[in-house]
């Protein structure tokens, strides 16, 4: 009981009992720095009762392993225990041989010193029979269990002890737990280790238990909620939770201060409603891959092993690589690599050059590397790498996927007006676009995209569909296509092979987009094709009018390129398909002509004769020119047997050395002519006008006789 006066008069009056006994008194004033001096007391009352007689025998209170050849014993008083006949430790080890720094007056806690060693990781109890107090009253018997835990107090190395499985998201919030696996072949105090999340506000284990090799601790939210779900496993209720959030969050296991591992984790990566399992525990602990949903019946599988336990043991994976820059590619793996595996001389293309450098990307799964000169080889060949699991790719290969060049990639097929009618009994179309290599290259469409024609305001639309690893063979075919339900097997389940059942797809590179429709105007509209990087590739403005005049209804009927080489703004390289099921994707061109060029100095108008009767045979000619110097203009017309104009198929096109036009039988009005002879009259133009080089080609125009 405190009273404090000031002259006499009283001014503060406390209780504390915080020591309720003491041989010293002392004052410990607490002021501010303007008011440090000028304190002083007198008139100290210090008096007490006195303690009522000691009747309670001592209480056995801990006890605790120190090494395997000590204990430490604790009791609630100073008591007379140096007598180690009085103590008995289980499981075999008896009394102890002996008790340290024994006191005469007595204490309040000794060491036994133990005649055999603890085994770490046992439970014992500890046994003390006719222990006294000071005043003579003595405990008859008590015992208290404790645990050894045999460590060498340093903190676990990297991924000896891991996150192997997170509850995150699971019916009831309750039932949140964080599993942890210890992988080495050391025992822990689970009690030198805190649980946190992205906060980094650690709550401690506190319960003291051995973490063994190869052994599972399970952390929980609510003890009550726990053993309701999972009955009979041992686990830990922290009384301090960080509360795992459904949208993403950290997992941070912490030895004492020290990180001993954390998982960065998101839904995407499963986890909703049972456990997110980690796959291998000596997989990294931030790969996507490396985590999948439990398939147990009960949702989850705390303190035994994963349902989706998959030790890694297959080595990384060669995905991918293009072509990023004249001298650099970018190189794909299907899992992270160990950094100390990545070496320049790991790489060689198949022209022999090693790159000058390697850069790690994307934690791991993607490598740039960099050439001291332009790309040349097209093959790369990859030894000795590494995943974080220590599997090692022997040697693998992969084709170079180049970057495509104006010209190499172009649009091929536009379906733009598909059939879809819920009632004729026919499966609906999807709108397409098919693209085709004009190159001698594999060409990479990672990435690419596709625009329309641009508003009042310079916007366009923009539609991608590059995938994340498409790579199109030399005169390979690929066809992006809506389906709002894109299946698995495109080439047999999807929207276009319903519609196309003729149609082998296999072997095309198939681009479903998650769509009902692409955006193609039935009125017409642009087709631009662009690589990842912006640049444009190909550009095809299509009208309705491009369909071949004897064609009353364009509907599920595609437009088909002529030909590859020819111009792609050209009406007369474009018409409609005549392939029964209305068109071709995935496949040659009903009305393509196959590429061909004339000897130089030429002109090769062929085929000859030629049916534009929409059979799918002969349907158009293709006039093919080869120059002896580069041409600024060029004009191409067409005459019959009297030497009439009945077309003037080019007037002045700006045209190159070699190329060629296609003829659909047609004259200027649209009009279909009749069977007969026409002349070709080719003219290269200078830059003033004039004639440098002409040429004069028969034809013959066909029809079939009915």
């Amino acid at each position: 009981e405190w009273t404090v006066l000031v002259d006499g008069v009283p001014e503060l009056a406390a209780t504390d009992d915080t020591y309720r006994t003491s041989r010293f008194f002392g004052l410990w004033v607490k002021h501010t720095q303007a008011a440090a001096q000028g304190f002083f007391f007198d008139d100290f009352d210090v008096a007490g009762t006195a303690a009522p007689a000691d009747t309670s025998p001592p209480a056995l209170v801990r006890a605790e392993a120190l090494d395997p050849g000590r204990v430490e014993v604790a009791f609630s008083e100073a008591v007379a225990g140096c007598f180690p006949e009085r103590y008995d430790v289980s499981n075999g080890i008896g009394a102890p041989a002996g008790i340290e720094a024994c006191l005469p007056e007595g204490q309040d806690r000794y060491v036994l010193q133990l005649a055999r060693r603890l085994v770490s990781g046992t439970t014992y109890t500890l046994t003390a029979r006719n222990i006294a107090d000071l005043a003579g009253n003595v405990l008859e018997e008590a015992a208290l269990s404790f645990l050894f835990i045999e460590t060498d107090g340093s903190p676990p190395a990297a991924d000896e002890v891991v996150v192997n499985e997170i509850y995150y998201d699971p019916p009831d919030a309750d039932l949140e737990f964080v599993e942890l696996f210890n992988r080495s072949d050391r025992t822990f105090d689970l009690s030198r280790f805190a649980l946190a999340d992205d906060r980094l506000q650690p709550a401690p284990v506190v319960v003291r238990q051995a973490l063994v090799p190869g052994g599972f601790a399970v952390l929980a939210r609510n003890a009550e909620a726990f053993a309701a779900a999972f009955p009979g496993v041992d686990f830990v209720a922290l009384s301090a939770w960080p509360a795992l959030n459904n949208t993403g969050d950290a997992v941070v296991i912490l030895f004492e201060e020290t990180v001993v591992d954390r998982v960065d984790y998101a839904p995407a990566w499963g986890g909703a409603d049972v456990s997110l399992e980690r796959k291998d525990p000596g997989g990294p602990s931030n790969a996507a891959r490396n985590w999948a949903s439990s398939v147990d019946p009960r949702g989850a599988t705390p303190g035994a092993q994963n349902s989706r336990f998959e030790i890694d043991e297959t080595p990384p994976a060669l995905r991918f690589a293009e072509e990023i820059e004249d001298d650099a590619m970018d190189v794909f793996f299907d899992e992270p690599l160990a950094p100390a595996s990545v070496r320049t001389d790991a790489f060689a293309l198949d022209d022999g050059r090693a790159p000058e450098s390697v850069f790690i990307l994307d934690e791991g799964t993607r490598l740039r590397l960099r050439f001291a000169d332009a790309l040349a080889g097209a093959r790369l060949t990859a030894r000795s790498l590494q995943d974080l699991s220590g599997n090692t790719l022997a040697e693998a290969a992969i084709d170079l996927a180049f970057r495509p060049r104006p010209g190499e990639l172009i649009v091929n097929e536009i379906l733009y007006d598909p059939l879809a009618d819920r009632f004729d009994e026919r499966p609906d179309q999807p709108e397409f676009v098919e693209l085709f290599n004009r190159s001698g290259r594999l060409l990479s469409l990672r990435g690419a995209f596709r625009t329309d024609a641009p508003d009042e305001d310079g916007t366009a639309d923009t539609l991608r569909f590059g995938g994340a690893f498409v790579a199109l063979a030399p005169e390979g075919f690929a066809v992006v296509f809506a389906d709002p339900e894109p299946a698995g097997r495109p080439a047999v389940d999807s929207k276009l092979a319903r519609a196309f059942p003729e149609i082998d797809l296999s072997e095309a590179a198939l681009l479903p987009l998650a769509r009902a429709a692409l955006g193609l105007s039935n009125g017409g509209d642009l087709v631009r094709l662009h690589r990842a990087d912006g640049l444009a590739l190909d550009a095809v403005a299509y009208a309705p009018a491009w369909h071949h005049p004897n064609l009353r209804d364009a509907t599920g009927t595609s437009l088909e390129r002529i030909a590859p080489e020819g111009a792609s703004d050209a009406a007369t390289n474009w018409t409609s398909s005549v392939a029964e099921a209305g068109a071709t994707p995935g496949r040659p061109n009903s009305v393509g002509l196959p590429p061909a060029a004339p000897d130089a100095g030429g002109l090769v108008v062929e085929p000859s004769p030629f049916s534009p009767d929409r059979d799918g045979r002969d349907d158009v000619t293709a006039i093919r020119y080869a120059l002896s110097q580069e041409a600024a203009l060029v004009r191409v017309r067409i005459f019959d047997a009297r030497g009439r104009l009945v077309r003037s198929l080019e007037e002045a096109t700006l045209a190159g050395r070699a190329g060629q036009f296609v003829w659909n039988g047609l004259d200027d009005a649209g009009r279909a002519l009749r069977i007969g002879v026409y002349v070709v009259l080719f003219e290269a133009l200078d830059a003033r006008g004039g004639a440098f080089q002409a040429f004069k080609r028969p034809v013959v125009l066909a029809r079939r006789l009915d």
